[in-house]
């Protein structure tokens, strides 16, 4: 595992071209977080992970639907060892949404992609777990779904040592 401090508004950014270039994002779209969001993880194996993920959910989109990657900041409330108020506690939040088809449109085109999709999702999760971070789907019969992906921010004392 090579760890090292990543912006994933970057990283996401990164994995969109990989996908996708500029001219051909159709059913892609990006909404990272305004302010810059470091975390320590594997950037190869999250890329890699994220890019085959956007690949085979776009595989499986129903007509006309569009998938999203995005970032924000999710404050935590009362963290552990939170000195004086520090007002950057919290994670990074990393999320796909992803349109849900309806049974008519559950073609052989779809199940491969869902197999690839589900085969992504368990290699983002491993890459979360080892950098201690969270993966939910949120999802309802027959409704859109969403990966929320949390990811511990680092100290930005850390990531900024005085020279």
């Amino acid at each position: 595992m090579n760890l090292s401090v990543v912006d994933i508004n970057a990283l996401i950014e990164d994995s969109v071209r990989a996908v996708a270039p500029e001219g051909e994002r159709t059913g892609l779209r990006t909404a990272p977080a305004a302010e810059e969001l470091k975390v320590i993880l594997d950037r190869t194996q999250m890329g890699e992970g994220l890019s085959t993920l956007l690949d085979s959910a776009s595989l499986t989109l129903p007509k006309g639907e569009v998938v999203t990657i995005g970032t924000s900041f999710l404050p935590i409330l009362h963290p552990a060892g939170n000195k004086d108020g520090e007002q950057f506690a919290g994670c990074a939040l990393l999320y796909v949404d992803l349109g849900a088809p309806k049974a008519q449109e559950l073609t052989v085109a779809y199940k491969k992609g869902f197999k690839k999709l589900f085969f992504a999702f368990r290699s983002v999760v491993r890459a979360v777990k080892k950098i201690n971070g969270r993966a939910r789907i949120l999802t309802g019969r027959g409704s859109r779904g969403r990966l929320n992906i949390y990811l511990p921010l680092i100290d930005r004392s850390w990531s900024n040592p005085a020279s």
